[in-house]
């Protein structure tokens, strides 16, 4: 008798079919059931004291008004098989403080989340193109509101009276097309555009009273950290060296006075340095140029005999970098 079952040019070790929970295998390879597929989500909603309910994809790409219950809606998460969110879908979901918005979106119905006002924060993704006609208006405590650069239409009323804005950011560089009374009764707050386009939005949008209110996308302000580096480290490639350090004491010590300091200056194209006795007498000072990377290096650099540069620099220095 064979030590082994063939089926073809395949040893099988073992053949099982059936069990007591109806599985078939091929050797120790399970053929039935097959392992399902795990399941893609329409939507999951939360409501007041963490009851959920969801659905799985269906043949629907949109989400219809009256699909989700809105009574005690606290949070939604619209899953990515979803391609449209139609006519007053959360009309007066009055619970409603956050929506997450599924990355095949591409347009936003009419009436959508008109009258959300716990509405506190709504996420629009990228591959939103419309925003139909009061999609958000009285959402009374939305606080800011981002619109991707993907947004080509902005329907009438669309964020009307989302009365707590203290901010609306508009990334297109071409001005959307708008509706009437879009932004009106919005806290008169800021309403940033790319900074190239200012004058665009002005004058595309100049039959509403906005003018006053666009202005360029704000350059964040850089964050300054202290950064400390050794005498000879290379500087990363990914951080921007500019303005002027603060001052590394007990630097040079191989000058055999602990109160000598370094000031370290950086400009875009070359970099500064200034060496300093004790009293703040001047010593020496020098420049190299700027590279990416680059290497700090101040060997050879002595105050007590600086024609001879016969000294080597040790110990650290600060720079003041932006992060």
């Amino acid at each position: 008798m064979a030590d082994s079952i063939k089926i073809g040019n395949l040893d099988i070790s073992a053949f099982k079919v059936g069990s007591s929970d109806c599985k078939i295998y091929l050797g120790d390879t399970l053929l039935y059931p097959t392992t399902p597929p795990t399941p893609t989500f329409k939507w999951i909603a939360t409501y007041t004291g963490g009851t959920t309910s969801s659905a799985e994809c269906d043949s629907s790409s949109a989400i219809t008004q009256n699909e989700i219950n809105g009574t005690n809606l606290v949070s939604v998460e619209i899953g990515d098989c979803v391609a449209s969110i139609g006519y007053a879908a959360f009309y007066d979901s009055s619970s409603l403080t956050s929506a997450t918005i599924g990355n095949s979106v591409t347009s936003i119905g009419e009436g959508a989340f008109a009258d959300c006002r716990s509405l506190t924060s709504i996420d629009i993704p990228d591959s939103v193109t419309t925003i139909g006609n009061s999609t958000f208006v009285d959402c009374s405590s939305l606080t800011s509101i981002d619109i991707p650069n993907s947004v080509t239409s902005i329907g009438s009323e669309a964020f009307g009276w989302c009365t707590s804005l203290t901010s609306i950011t508009v990334n297109a560089t071409t001005p959307p097309t708008l509706g009437f009374y879009a932004f009106d009764d919005t806290n008169d707050c800021p309403i940033y555009v790319p900074s190239g386009s200012v004058s665009a939005y002005q004058s595309a949008w100049s039959d509403y009273d906005y003018s006053s209110r666009i202005q360029a996308i704000p350059v964040p302000t850089p964050t300054l950290q202290w950064v400390t580096f050794s005498n000879g480290d290379t500087i990363p490639s990914d951080l921007d060296v500019y303005g002027v350090s603060g001052i590394s004491q007990d630097l040079l010590d191989t000058y055999g006075d602990s109160g000598s300091y370094l000031q370290f200056q950086l400009s875009k194209s070359y970099v500064e340095f200034y060496i300093f006795n004790s009293d703040l007498s001047y010593c020496s000072d020098g420049s190299e140029f700027k590279t990416d990377p680059m290497e700090i290096i101040f060997s050879n650099r002595s105050c007590s005999d600086f024609i001879n540069q016969s000294a080597t620099v040790s110990g650290t220095i600060q720079l003041y970098i932006y992060a």
